[in-house]
């Protein structure tokens, strides 16, 4: 089947807006794995975007049979950064373990190389270079410069073997392996895996949209099982903090139509870690890095006591430019459709809009789509959260508990006393 560039490759968010109406997308909860592989099936785990960050990680790593890295594993690809993720890659357990560049690999990507080049001429001229158009991250402009000439990195994953293009019988040398643009087979399943992107704030591994992109994805062959790329596609696991989409708009065409895997795993956007579907493929972003660059991912997490299910979720709409802020409207949404239903006690930082959230200038400070959430979705016997100091109390609409918790009172004195609920315990559970 062969795919055309969609007329709207250059504006994705409008391109979603488009084809949205014909798309499914199911959210998915993301869950730790409850016990031992069977023994029909293998154990993949997906990790993406850790930049440099696996010593500060603070959640276990399951075991599996496949560990699976979808780029960005570095900050900018510099020696000293690569070399660390290969002993921490040599630490892991998993039997194999495939890994795609990102674009913070600059030293990865040899068409980069000859950019830079080419642009450090440039600056005889216009006085400035590429380097100059990236955004630091805390890297210093010396560091990029010297991740970018850095030649043969890929040397120093001793626990991989890095797959050139036509590269042969790798797979036999070693377990692990760096895929780009390449398909090898584990356990009669087939991975493919491509570091390539639409182009994002002047990295590595970017193209411009459409045909440059198009061209790459029809290298992918049909018949993949599992399909690792740094990009996410448009629609999934691509929302920005800002409201606009970064996937692309091929990549999800070629995946659907032609491509057609089991299961595509990806990073690139932090904050669309999760895991959705459209009916037929599962589509996981595996950002491990949140938003601040930190390595929080999953910061919303269910968990279970006594048979109750609580569940909590730190997001909120902007609010003074604060941590865990999202735009209001989609983003935020994206948020709350990843909260499952059947929630006992949902516990957020924001409050929804109308209870707990009036603040002293007369404003509501709310989240209209967390309210409709709440009452109309996940339906939690208790609803928790804090933010706003003087909302302090108790509300119900009738059927939910709503309970605005802040120690802290308007002037951020700790005069609030705790509020306390008894919940019972469904059957067959007692206490401890």
């Amino acid at each position: 089947m062969s795919i055309s560039v969609h007329s709207l490759t250059e504006n994705p968010t409008e391109a979603w807006a488009e084809i949205s109406k014909a798309q499914r997308v199911i959210k998915i909860a993301v869950k730790p794995p409850s016990g031992p592989t069977p023994a029909n099936k293998v154990r993949v785990v997906c990790m993406s975007d850790t930049h440099g960050l696996t010593p500060y990680i603070k959640f276990d790593i399951p075991d599996g049979d496949i560990f699976v890295h979808a780029g960005d594993f570095t900050r900018c690809g510099n020696y000293d950064e690569v070399v660390e993720f290969n002993t921490w890659l040599g630490k892991l357990p998993h039997r194999h373990k495939l890994v795609v560049a990102g674009n913070h690999e600059l030293s990865f990507d040899e068409t980069f190389q000859t950019v830079h080049s080419l642009s450090s001429e440039r600056r005889k001229h216009t006085g400035t270079t590429l380097i100059d158009d990236i955004p630091t991250l805390g890297n210093t402009k010396e560091n990029l410069v010297e991740a970018i000439r850095t030649q043969n990195v890929k040397k120093q994953l001793t626990n991989c073997v890095y797959l050139q293009e036509n590269a042969q019988n790798s797979l036999f040398r070693k377990h692990y392996l760096v895929t780009q643009d390449e398909e090898i087979e584990l356990y009669g399943l087939k991975f493919y895996g491509t570091p390539w992107q639409p182009e994002f704030c002047k990295w590595a591994f970017n193209l411009p949209r459409g045909d440059p992109c198009l061209a790459k994805w029809n290298a992918i062959p049909t018949g993949v099982d599992v399909l690792i790329s740094h990009t996410p596609p448009l629609g999934h696991g691509d929302l920005c903090c800002s409201g606009v989409r970064a996937g692309c708009v091929e990549l999800l065409s070629s995946v659907q139509q032609r491509i057609k895997p089991r299961y595509h795993v990806f990073g690139h956007i932090h904050e669309g870690y999760g895991v959705t579907s459209d009916g037929k493929i599962i589509f996981i972003n595996a950002s491990t890095c949140d938003i601040n660059y930190l390595p929080n991912n999953p910061p919303d997490e269910e968990i279970e006591l006594y048979g109750l299910k609580f569940y909590g979720t730190p997001w909120q709409p902007e609010f003074c430019k604060w941590a865990f802020n999202l735009p209001r409207g989609d983003p935020c949404l994206a948020k709350w459709n990843a909260i499952p239903t059947g929630v006992d006690v949902l516990i957020s930082h924001t409050p929804p809009l109308g209870h707990g959230d009036l603040c002293c200038s007369g404003v509501r400070a709310g989240c209209v789509e967390l309210l409709s959430s709440v009452q109309q979705r996940i339906k939690p016997r208790y609803h928790v959260f804090g933010h706003i100091h003087e909302g302090y109390g108790v509300t119900s609409d009738g059927k939910i508990i709503f309970i605005n918790a802040s120690t802290c009172d308007i002037n951020y004195l700790p005069n609030n006393p705790p509020v306390v609920f008894d919940i019972t315990l469904p059957a067959g559970y007692k206490r401890d």
